[in-house]
């Protein structure tokens, strides 16, 4: 049964009976009867001549310099890239960062610079105390006595490696900040929300109502909620109390009258505590009742 000299001889277009290859197909070169491919002479050598001594075009990203493949996808200190030629290493360039400083960059032969490291054809930034790259330029496997991060670079076993829903990691300080409770999605680096909660809307990087609020009101969930009467300055976010008026402390997130907070049996029911100057403005409840919003004032009724 005749078969292709391709199926007999790997990269073989014309053969002699599954013995040796007479002709070898593009991107193949014939060494004593055998077809190799061109990059076993030049690493990254997409074509080259029948004999291949010489090297007529490389793999992408790859760019062909004296007969040598040399890597066109270069990233800068800052992760940029730079698609330019090459020319062959070493040699130097001045790289310009967003602050105007200036960078002389060390090329070795595969167009990275001093602070790179070569992964699959790119140049990626260096990251400390990493063994094993991913191809995407992340850190996959680190040194011992570190871990991986969900950033992809490594720190010590004893640093925080995540949070919990609803926080993002300050790496700079090793701790998880809370993210507005107004925002759906943020990015896990710097907390900054990219897509914020129903009946709200994103301004300059920031999460606000979709309806406009009177001053002594914050919005939650689709309404408008007058702050607490006592409160000097309160949380446009969640309508929390900063800080008094004149006469009155701020205690647990409420205002308190500084001689006399509280009208005890005096209260309007169902408070059991309320503001003295408004007997309706309930502090706590009667039995069987609660707090709405330890903000707002006023009791409902627990139902079992």
């Amino acid at each position: 049964m005749c078969q292709p000299c391709s199926i007999v001889l790997k990269g073989c277009i014309k053969c002699l009976s599954g013995v040796a290859c007479q002709l070898c197909a593009p991107r193949f070169f014939n060494k004593n009867g055998t077809c190799l491919g061109c990059d076993a002479i030049v690493p990254n050598c997409n074509n080259c001549s029948s004999n291949g001594a010489t090297c007529n075009q490389c793999k992408y990203p790859y760019i062909l310099v004296n007969n040598t493949c040399y890597s066109q996808t270069i990233e800068d200190i800052i992760g940029g890239a730079n698609n330019n030629p090459v020319p062959p290493p070493p040699f130097n360039r001045t790289e310009v960062l967003p602050s105007g400083q200036t960078f002389i960059a060390i090329i070795d032969k595969n167009g990275c610079n001093q602070l790179q490291t070569f992964i699959l054809g790119k140049c990626f930034r260096t990251i400390a105390n990493c063994q094993v790259y991913q191809p995407t330029g992340f850190c996959q496997i680190c040194n011992t006595g570190f871990l991986v991060t969900i950033f992809g670079d490594c720190v010590n076993n004893n640093t925080r490696l995540r949070c919990e829903n609803g926080f993002w990691l300050n790496k700079s300080s090793d701790s998880c900040v809370k993210v507005s409770i107004t925002c759906d999605w943020f990015y896990p680096n710097n907390g900054s929300c990219f897509n914020c909660s129903i009946n709200y809307k994103l301004e300059n990087g920031l999460c606000v109502p979709k309806v406009n609020c009177t001053n002594r009101q914050f919005y939650s969930n689709g309404v408008c909620v007058d702050v607490n009467i006592l409160c000097s300055t309160f949380s446009s976010v969640d309508g929390t109390c900063l800080s008094c008026f004149s006469g009155y402390f701020l205690s647990e997130g409420r205002c308190l009258r500084i001689s006399s907070s509280v009208q005890v049996n005096l209260c309007t029911f169902p408070c059991r505590t309320c503001f003295s100057e408004r007997l309706d403005y309930c502090f706590s409840c009667s039995f069987g009742f609660q707090l709405r919003n330890a903000r707002f004032g006023s009791c409902i009724q627990i139902r079992y």
